[in-house]
């Protein structure tokens, strides 16, 4: 075996190793994080804080390393305590960026319960109304953020002295009771008469009064037997008497102001009334609920609206102490006002849990990325263009590590039985062996090529700085990461109640490594074939159609068809903007650009891809209420898209606005990339391939008219043959 291939074979040894171990862990990291406990808050928290901290590191090491090579340089010490240098440096990182994923296993798990629903009811005198729900333990009234806006669905509406007078709290007590009906556009089962029209002293005001003001909740029956209404202008109420002339108890009167936005601006704001008999069923209410007022026991969210329920003089307590109470059906399912207050317990400390997970995993990404970069930038000193054969076996290890785990940890195939051990501990634990693999090679192989590039590489040709050509570059790189970053660590919570997640996101990063392999392989003739540009043009192309392929996630095999995109999403991108900052920036910056274009596509693009997929993604609670729906929620016809979707179809179409922001973004972006560049930047950007060719026929020409072969310079093999000619 030759030098050059010895040398190579222990840097093909020290990446497959690191990269086998990314395998390992980094597809599952999501998932671990959910697993935990954490709640999808503070994952999605976690998320996009810990890869914008880890940008300190790559920032940071690339140009101390290009700083100390230069002075070792400049002192003239052996090429021997430059390298040591590297190795040290990058040894350093490798062993800390394992030592901190693995205390992740360290974090206490926090087990969430199912959230109990705890009772509530509907309380309403002539002041105005209240929700009164019970307490949940010691954690306090929940706070809305804003006067929330929501329906509830009364029933068993009746007049209850029992209970006490502070019980259901009533804003504005002094104010004059508000009783009036003015008119409604529901449709009633049962008709009430009453007289076409009224004097301004009867008792519901001075508005003209129609036979429809009011709606009765009885039966529905059409032989229910009428009841008239005998009005009594002295004592200003009501006597209801059947034909025997019997007097019966005095239903209760709900009024309030429309809420509803109807179609009709005339239907707005109007006050709709309600009767409820002893029949009744159950009927729609559009409330704000405003900040809640708590007690001991209760917490009593007041509604805005101007409830009104009239409590008729003649009860046997006095009258402030009776209301109108209603209980509320399916007070917790979605859409509902009060679906956010449920009472959630939680065995754990979730405040110690974020914490410490946040700091392990942002030291871990740290040191991880700072590892990556420079380990690019030795692969590149050491095989120049040809760098993407050398990650040919890490592309291996990452596809046969990630599916080896996911088969482990799927709960349908696995052979082992992982009910007693930590959540993804064979993925961590995995990651942690594998580095310590890396970290031997690099400490006991000696002839490493890892070290600085040699000085006879950095000639004049070689110190050609394309500045402003370079900063493009660095955007480019984090745009495409902004895309990137949701789909690799947002995508997985997407689907989390599916049977076996862990084997469908293992097999996708599987699925994208293994067919990455002939394009790592040939990744330099591609790249120079197609040009770097059109390479950038074309990932944020397929971006459109992964973006695009998120919207059929309710079929978990999609995850996969998915992930082959990434061949050209992620692989050859990489490798167009390794070699193109190759080719910008002189040769003595090679571990400054490549740590920067890291730092600029998996530190800063991906944490603020994660950050505006946070944004738009549902809450927490929002994507509870959606695991929990149930396909006919209400009486009334289902709307077409709950006659066709599942409850976890439901989960699925709540995020469809960050897939088509994604979509729609991506077109964008390379829409006007490809006309900008193609029509104005083009004939400005640097052409390697091209310059290339001109010194070479320059070295013809000065050269005993091209008769002369440039002698040929080997030094000690750890340059290839193609390179070192002349």
């Amino acid at each position: 075996m030759s030098v050059e291939k010895a040398s190579l074979t222990s840097l093909r040894c020290l990446l497959f190793f690191y990269f086998g171990g990314a395998g390992c862990l980094l597809p599952f990291l999501s998932l671990h994080a959910e697993a935990t406990g954490l709640g999808l808050k503070n994952a999605r928290l976690i998320s996009f804080i810990a890869p914008l901290f880890a940008t300190l590191g790559p920032v940071t090491v690339g140009p101390l390393v290009d700083y100390l090579c230069g002075k070792k340089r400049t002192d003239k010490s052996p090429k021997n305590e430059r390298s040591t240098q590297i190795r040290t440096l990058l040894s350093l990182t490798i062993l800390l960026s394992a030592v901190f994923y693995c205390l992740l296993l360290s974090v206490p798990t926090v087990q969430r319960l199912t959230p109990r629903q705890p009772s509530v009811s509907f309380v309403c005198n002539e002041y105005g109304a209240s929700l009164v729900q019970e307490k949940c333990n010691e954690l306090g009234c929940y706070r809305f953020p804003d006067q929330k806006t929501g329906l509830i669905r009364l029933k068993a509406c009746r007049f209850d002295c029992d209970f006490p007078s502070h019980y259901g709290y009533i804003e504005n007590p002094g104010v004059e009771p508000k009783t009036e009906p003015t008119s409604t556009d529901r449709i009633p089962s049962s008709r009430i008469k009453s007289e076409p029209e009224f004097d301004p002293d009867d008792f519901f005001g001075t508005e003209k009064y129609k036979e429809d003001d009011y709606s009765d909740f009885g039966s529905g029956e059409e032989e229910e037997e009428e009841v008239d209404f005998n009005w009594n202008r002295r004592n200003r109420k009501r006597d209801i008497r059947e034909d025997n002339g019997l007097a019966l108890e005095e239903p209760p009167h709900i009024c309030y102001n429309n809420l509803l936005q109807s179609q009709k601006v005339e239907d707005r704001n109007l006050r709709m009334c309600f009767v409820y008999t002893a029949s009744g069923g159950v009927f729609k209410v559009n409330v704000t609920l405003k900040p809640a007022h708590e007690d001991d026991q209760h917490c009593s969210f007041p509604l805005g609206g101007d409830f009104s329920c009239r409590i008729p003089e003649n009860m046997e307590k006095p009258e402030e102490s009776c209301k109108v109470v209603c209980d509320i059906e399916d007070a917790y399912v979605p859409g509902s006002v009060l679906v956010q207050s449920q009472c959630r317990d939680v065995n754990g400390d979730v405040e110690l849990a974020f914490w410490l997970y946040l700091t392990f995993r942002s030291l871990g990404d740290l040191f991880f990325v700072v590892s990556v970069s420079l380990a690019i930038g030795s692969t590149l000193v050491a095989a120049r263009e040809r760098i993407g054969r050398e990650f040919v076996l890490p592309s291996v290890a990452y596809c046969a590590f990630s599916l080896l785990i996911s088969y482990l940890h799927s709960n349908s195939l696995s052979p082992l039985k992982l009910g007693n051990i930590p959540h993804f501990f064979l993925g961590i634990v995995g990651f942690g062996l594998l580095s310590m693999f890396a970290l031997f090679v690099l400490i006991f192989a000696s002839d490493l090529p890892i070290g600085p590039p040699d000085w006879w590489w950095n000639t004049r040709a070689s110190n050609v700085y394309h500045k402003k050509e370079f900063m493009a570059v660095l955007v480019v790189l984090a745009l495409l990461g902004m895309l990137w970053g949701p789909l690799y660590f947002h995508v997985p919570w997407h689907i989390t109640e599916r049977k076996d997640v862990e084997l469908y996101v293992g097999a996708a990063a599987a699925v994208a490594a293994f067919l990455s392999l002939p394009f790592v392989w040939k990744a330099n003739t591609i790249v120079n074939y197609c040009g770097f540009s059109n390479v950038f043009i074309a990932a944020f192309t397929f971006y459109i159609l992964r973006y695009t392929g998120s919207f059929f996630l309710d079929r978990p095999w999609m995850v996969i068809c998915n992930s082959c995109f990434e061949v050209f999403t992620l692989c050859l991108m990489l490798f167009s903007g390794i070699l193109y900052i190759r080719h910008l920036v002189p040769k003595h910056l090679t571990f400054t650009s490549q740590s920067l274009g890291v730092a600029a596509h998996f530190c800063i693009g991906v944490g603020l891809g994660c950050l505006i997929s946070t944004l738009l993604s549902p809450s927490e609670t929002e994507v509870e209420i959606a695991l929990n729906q149930p396909k006919n929620l209400t009486e009334s016809k289902p709307d077409l898209i709950d006659q066709i979707l599942s409850p976890e179809d439901h989960l699925d179409s709540i995020y469809h606005l960050l897939y088509c922001v994604g979509a729609i973004s991506a077109a964008v972006i390379a829409i006007v990339y490809f006309f900008v560049y193609h029509c104005c930047l083009k004939k400005h950007c640097f052409a390697p391939s091209h310059n290339r060719m001109k010194n070479s026929s320059l070295v013809q020409d000065n050269s005993g008219n091209g008769m002369y072969t440039p002698l040929r310079v080997y030094h000690n093999g750890r340059q290839t043959r193609r390179e070192t000619e002349g």
